[in-house]
């Protein structure tokens, strides 16, 4: 509007002037032609007709400005309006999108209802209906039917039911080509460790491509603790007295350092524990008695959660402020094996106690929850943040609460009870499916949505659940339908494999409607989860395909990640030839070559109803039945 006055304004004084000059010409004109007494002039009455044309034009010039200032004005409130509609259909349009999506997961869940009716009833169920948060769930209801001893495989075989995804069993390999193989893996790992051994002996991890090393879990040898087991598996004998003498005259603690309490458990502790069980020398029990006994200082908070990182000097714990000073789900819920461990072979029940009140925290104070949230606060044991996942950050804690059932001899159904009603959730409110190809995958929740990413990390969640329904952790009709989502979950992750130009995946993918998978981060890190998929798979089903995508991620590590000092992870798994990183993870030669390693060997080299393997892949003894483990009580 202002501006409509200005122009207004102007064209006033315009016109004005106009009128004024017309004025002073005709009085001019007047005198110029000798107008006199004869002839008369009539200059004032033409000026005065003009001023009123004028001033009628003028009228006219401002209420076309004040149109034009309205049409403006009108044309700013429907802009406003076009862009208020456009945001209201496109959240219609979100809201219609997610009220399918969960349609769907409703139709789902009520047809398994509808077939399950057709048989006993199973607790829980009505559980599986989807919800905008978790549902809540029970993790204190045990079932009374769930076996203590590993069940025949006349018993769990019938779970495995074909998908019509699944081609069927590949062609048997016949026991040369079986040998061929392992022996094959076996010198990956001779390479990987000669090359550690050369060039950077006692530190925590190689940098392949520098020709040096370098310590990333606070000079602990990481690489040779992580490894030990493996080398023992593998005959490497040489190089496992090796790594003997190393941990006991090099292994030092009390560095000024702040340490990863869960990595440092999980490989160090870990890995001695193995050790020793495997070899029976003393050394590594020690040793391993040693580490824990420092790291347990974490745990000196009010509520008993220990903090992520330790000074290994002093003694001070801490958290990231990224966490809102929370410690995280997947660093203080993966530390019960190891030191439940540790408490029955050196009959000090503090390191149990100390990481199963962890656990019995959770199931006191947040018995309704099944999915738990990322960071608790050590302090208050409140969590700083409602994110879900069972990627990064959250997924080992998962796998730990079935893995703790097993190792306890399934006498322990806290463990069980928490896990079944973990997994409920996580298909209820995180399983969804690509379109068009149909792979199932476990998003994640944050902030009020869903995020339909699935990292690498998540290919645990299949070897879980199909560890879990061979096992007895649920029976019956629900049994079957995790041993079916454990195929289809397996299957995704040979995609992330089978469709990158260079064999190996990203860091994780992400779904978009209509477009299946695309890769999210590029990187591939050596990660050893997706074999683990394939191992337990395999241990559980013997269909032959999962050696077979197994061997083929091996010839994509021959070809892409080998280097003349060992393995490097790739940068970018888009683009041929691959571009390596620098680092050789310790977990190449724990995890990833021990997974390959034991799927072309025969099954009693380590039989998985006597052992049970942390997140590490470190075996660790299942306590039998009728044997005091550990003073515990729910």
């Amino acid at each position: 509007m202002r501006t409509s006055t200005i122009i207004v304004g102007s064209i006033s004084v315009l016109l004005l002037f106009l009128v004024c000059t017309q004025v002073l010409h005709s009085r001019l004109s007047d005198k110029e032609t000798g107008a006199g007494k004869t002839k008369v002039s009539r200059p004032f009455l033409t000026t005065a007709r003009d001023l009123a044309s004028q001033e009628a034009k003028l009228q006219a010039i401002q209420a076309a400005a004040e149109e034009q200032a309205r049409l403006v004005i009108q044309t700013q409130h429907l802009a406003v309006e076009v862009e208020a509609l456009t945001h209201g259909l496109e959240a219609q349009t979100k809201r219609q999108e997610e009220a399918r999506l969960q349609a769907e997961k409703a139709a789902t869940v009520q047809k398994l209802m509808q077939e399950t009716s057709k048989h006993q009833a199973q607790p829980g169920l009505a559980s599986l209906v989807t919800h905008k948060a978790p549902p809540v769930t029970n993790p204190r209801i045990a079932r009374s039917n769930v076996p203590l001893k590993p069940r025949s495989p006349e018993e769990w075989l019938p779970l495995l039911v074909p998908t019509p995804q699944d081609p069927g069993n590949h062609p048997h390999l016949s026991d040369q080509e079986v040998q061929r193989r392992r022996q094959a893996i076996k010198a990956a790992a001779q390479h990987s460790w000669d090359a550690y051994a050369k060039l950077a002996w006692g530190m925590d991890e190689l940098m392949p491509l520098s020709a040096k090393g370098k310590n990333s879990f606070g000079a602990l040898g990481a690489t040779i603790c992580d490894s030990l087991d493996t080398l023992w598996l593998m005959d490497m004998k040489e190089a496992f007295q090796a790594g003997k003498e190393w941990v006991l005259t090099s292994l030092q603690l009390h560095r000024p350092y702040d340490a990863s309490v869960f990595e440092t458990t999980i490989r160090i502790v870990g890995g001695l524990l193995s050790a020793h069980l495997l070899s029976h020398d003393p050394v590594f029990l020690t040793k391993a008695e040693e580490v824990a006994a420092v790291l347990l200082r974490a745990w000196d908070t009010p509520t008993g959660i220990p903090y992520n990182t330790l000074n290994l000097q002093t003694g001070i714990g801490k958290n990231p402020s990224w966490t809102m000073r929370g410690s995280t789900l997947s660093e203080y819920g993966t530390e019960q094996l190891e030191l439940i461990t540790l408490s029955a072979l050196t009959g000090n029940a503090t390191y149990g106690n100390r990481s199963e009140a962890v656990i019995r925290f959770l199931h006191t104070h947040y018995p309704e929850k099944g999915l738990m949230p990322l960071y608790i606060h050590p302090n208050t044991g409140k969590f700083t943040t409602q994110r879900l996942s069972l990627g990064a950050l959250g997924d080992s804690y998962y796998e730990y609460l079935l893995k703790a059932w097993l190792l306890k001899g399934k006498a322990d159904d806290m463990y069980r009870a928490m896990w079944e009603a973990a997994m409920d959730d996580m298909i209820a409110c995180l399983l969804f499916e690509s379109t068009p190809s149909r792979y199932k995958y476990i998003a994640e929740y944050d902030r009020g949505r869903i995020k339909h990413k699935f990292d690498h990390l998540g290919c645990f969640i299949p070897a879980m659940l199909a560890l879990g329904a061979k096992e007895g952790a649920v029976t019956g009709e629900k049994a079957r339908r995790y041993m079916t989502l454990a195929e289809d979950l397996t299957l995704t992750c040979w995609e992330m494999y089978s469709r990158q130009p260079s064999g190996l995946s990203p860091e994780y993918i992400i779904f978009n409607s209509g477009k299946d998978m695309a890769s999210g981060v590029h990187h591939y890190l050596l990660r050893p989860e997706a074999l683990e998929a394939m191992y337990i798979m395999w241990h559980v089903t013997r269909r032959e395909k999962y050696r077979d995508w197994a061997w083929q991620m091996f010839l994509a590590f021959e070809k892409h990640c080998k280097v003349e000092h060992g393995y490097a992870g790739v940068k970018d798994v888009r683009t041929v030839p691959c571009k390596n990183d620098d680092t050789m993870q310790s977990f190449w030669i724990a995890e990833a070559l021990k997974y390959l390693y034991l799927m072309f060997s025969p099954p009693d080299l380590l039989p998985l109803d006597k052992w049970v393997l942390n997140t590490e892949a470190h075996p660790l003894p299942i306590h039998q039945q009728g044997q005091h483990l550990i003073n515990t009580k729910l």
